[in-house]
């Protein structure tokens, strides 16, 4: 057989692809696939049944419809915002993408209902970091401005937002509509504990990799459309939607604990566990703080060795450990430590949900 015109023949489903080098010696093959003759979802399908291939499918957003009618479902919210810089308080919201599904109360996605998607133009150029981001150019978004009674009523309906890294998008999101101001929050990176579930990191590329998927990252509603196909990914290790694990995890009651006053050679030792600068722009305290739903976990990462003994100790009821902590705060760190009574806002929203 000549070295050029190689012919390399595959079986696939029972249909033959053929791979066949033209050029000269050393050039790359051409694939010519014949669409009449090869079904590529087959291909695919036979691929994702081997353990030797991993198959991803492009996104293709879900097509809008209505839930049965007597089925009871909710309403939620998938926002995405794309802005010029992190700062809530100077930088502008350039793109603004919803997606608006309904769901059953076990966590299932029926369907779409609704999407929203806006540019709106900065009272500044975009910057080009911005720009090579997202690919927003100032060109695509010249003379366009946000509908705030559209936003409002797209989102009048929904009991839920869900973003995500919601501490991101809810500041812009309150800032521009405060619609939301009134909305149950949570968000799908830092409610869902990825890791446990089998995954090694919360980056939505890389979960949505997970669900068997890619799409055009960094548009506000092509992101939408991707977190909702990772919440409706089924989880193996809970065999249900990773959606019911969020709304789960939302509804709990936070605790926010703020290290108020503490010294400044501290703040490497409250980073490690786990705290996060406040700057005080939202009107609560300028400070280092840390929240958590889980008070098992949540009080041992506060005060090394509260939960952790042998003896008696190791016996006692949660109820008598949470009462030993909290006198252990007391005289601990009587000026550096705040137990907010009231729950962090996005868990006093989310309990709303039932």
């Amino acid at each position: 057989m000549p070295v050029n015109g190689l012919s390399f023949r595959y079986l696939v489903e029972g249909a033959p692809v053929i791979l066949r080098g033209d050029g000269p010696t050393g050039s790359k093959p051409r694939a010519k696939m014949f669409q009449n003759t090869i079904d590529l979802a087959a291909m695919a399908e036979a691929l994702s049944r081997s353990e030797d291939y991993r198959v991803l499918r492009r996104l293709a957003p879900r097509p809008t419809s209505f839930p049965p009618v007597g089925m009871e479902t909710k309403v939620g919210i998938l926002l995405d915002t794309e802005t010029t810089g992190l700062d809530h308080r100077k930088d502008e919201s350039i793109e603004l993408g919803m997606v608006k599904f309904d769901y059953l109360p076990d966590g299932r996605i029926v369907g779409v209902r609704d999407m929203f998607s806006a540019f709106n133009e900065p009272s500044a150029p975009i910057p080009p970091g911005v720009t090579a981001l997202t690919g927003i150019t100032d060109e695509m978004v010249a003379a366009h401005r946000i509908d705030d009674a559209a936003v409002s009523a797209f989102a009048d309906e929904a009991v839920i937002t869900i973003a995500h890294n919601s501490g991101f998008d809810r500041k812009f999101a309150e800032r521009y509509w405060p619609v939301f101001e009134q909305k149950a929050w949570a968000c799908s990176a830092t409610e869902i504990d990825w890791r446990k579930h089998g995954f090694a990191g919360a980056q939505l590329g890389y979960l949505l990799n997970g669900a068997g998927f890619f799409h055009q990252a960094h548009r506000a509603v092509d992101d939408c459309h991707a977190l909702l196909e990772v919440l409706a990914f089924e989880l193996p290790t809970t065999g249900s939607p990773a959606l019911a694990v969020l709304l789960e995890n939302a509804r709990k009651p936070t605790i926010r604990i703020w290290a108020e006053q503490s010294p400044f050679d501290l703040k490497d030792s409250l980073k490690r566990r786990g705290y996060r600068w406040n700057d005080g722009s939202d009107g609560r305290p300028k400070s280092w703080c840390v929240s958590g739903w889980n008070k098992r976990r949540f009080f041992s990462r506060l005060v090394p060795g509260v939960l952790q003994g042998g003896g008696r100790s190791a016996n006692r009821s949660f109820a008598t450990i949470e009462r030993r902590h909290e006198r252990l705060l007391s005289s601990y760190l009587p000026r550096y430590l705040r137990a907010s009574k009231r729950g962090v806002k996005a868990g006093e929203g989310c309990r709303r949900l039932g």
